[in-house]
């Protein structure tokens, strides 16, 4: 009778004994899916939080995400446009500022074509340029950059992956215009200015290509140098007669050049009595337009011959930069 008792007890131990066990087991499960649970979360947030630190700490100079956070100060600019005279920088450069996450330097510093500004060192450079955040872009030109031999190493040597403009038009239109400013130069200092003939030709006739008339014109000359240091896909080429026919598409190409966020829409650009462009900006209610007193002068009135001998100097150096810079002008034939 005991030992049926006993065997009796013994299986209900067992039972009691396993039921205890596969209770405790599901509460350790529970226990552990609800720890992994919990790590993960916290690893998400952790990873969640170093994601947005990231994002703060970053230094981009041409984020598109503002972020109120970000310092304040001056930049070595991630623009410059390095010329040419007479073609527009100015126009190009105002037109650039107007964008919400673009500041440029308000002069043309020459801190690369000209020694004593250049000894003065980087910082120096640096100071002159506007107070931007990280995710704004800083841009400068100074048309003298272009024809200077010395300036693209010195770029190349402070920035390799600085972003190049170069505004260039009809150059033989640029020639007459850069007379234009040389004459009117010399009238605010009282100085009588030479014929046009007389600065573009030597007295046998030929060709002066020292001047700047005829020198800034021979565009292929100062573009081979630049391409010795910089891609060609880090040149941006602008037709400053197409910018000042319709600057809208220009802008909205050097937006995505420029790597930043898109702003320029063709309302914004219209024409002022004279003919040329005027835009609204971020700092002004009213349109900006350019200076009438210093755009739009009269153009002398040249000889036939004159303006032959002019374009078939400078056909050859126009056809080659063109064919240099992959771009295929009106002008490009002459």
């Amino acid at each position: 009778m005991m030992t049926r008792i006993n065997k009796i007890l013994l299986i209900f131990g067992t039972i009691l004994t396993c039921c205890l066990f596969f209770v405790w087991r599901k509460k350790h499960d529970n226990e552990s899916e609800t720890i992994r649970m919990f790590t993960s979360t916290e690893e998400m947030k952790l990873s969640s939080a170093s994601s947005i630190n990231y994002n703060r700490s970053t230094n981009n100079p041409l984020s598109k995400n503002h972020d109120e956070d970000i310092r304040i100060k001056r930049r070595f600019p991630n623009s410059i446009i390095i010329g040419t005279r007479k073609s527009g920088t100015r126009a190009l450069l105002e037109m650039l500022r107007s964008h919400p996450l673009i500041e440029g330097a308000t002069s043309e510093i020459h801190f690369f074509n000209l020694e004593s500004k250049f000894k003065l060192g980087v910082s120096w450079y640096i100071k002159q340029m506007p107070k931007t955040k990280s995710n704004e872009l800083t841009i400068e030109k100074s048309p003298k950059y272009f024809i200077v031999p010395s300036v693209p190493k010195r770029i190349h040597d402070l920035s390799k992956d600085v972003k190049l403009i170069l505004i260039v038009r009809n150059p033989v239109s640029r020639a007459v215009s850069d007379y234009l400013q040389r004459v009117a130069h010399n009238e605010k200092e009282k100085i009588k200015t030479p014929s046009f003939e007389n600065i573009v030709f030597h007295q046998d006739g030929t060709i002066n290509s020292n001047v700047s008339e005829i020198d800034v014109s021979m565009y292929d000359v100062h573009y081979e140098r630049w391409l010795k240091l910089f891609n060609k896909e880090q040149i941006y080429v602008v037709n400053g007669d197409d910018l000042a026919a319709n600057p809208f598409p220009i802008l909205k190409e050097l937006e995505t050049f420029l790597n930043i966020r898109h702003y320029f829409e063709k309302r914004m650009f219209i024409r002022n009595s004279k003919g040329f462009y005027c835009w609204k900006t971020k700092r002004a209610k009213q349109p900006t337009c350019l200076d009438s007193s210093r755009k739009g002068r009269n153009h002398p009135n040249l000889s036939t011959d004159t303006m032959d001998k002019i374009t078939e100097f400078l056909k050859p150096h126009a056809t080659n930069f063109c064919y240099l810079a992959s771009v295929k002008f009106s002008w490009c034939s002459l």
